[in-house]
C-alpha cells in the first residue's frame, strides 16, 4: 500500500476526529451560555 495514502487516511481520520471535538466544544459552550442567561 502506498504509504501517501496511508498518511492521507489517518490525516482525515485525525481531522474528523479533532474538528467533532471542537464543534462539541463550541455547541457546549454555546449551551453554557444560554443556560447562564436563564
Amino acid at each position: 500500500m502506498d504509504p501517501f495514502i496511508l498518511l492521507d487516511i489517518s490525516v482525515s481520520a485525525y481531522y474528523c476526529f479533532y474538528s467533532r471535538f471542537f464543534l462539541v466544544g463550541i455547541f457546549d459552550k454555546i449551551e453554557k451560555e444560554k443556560f447562564n442567561q436563564k
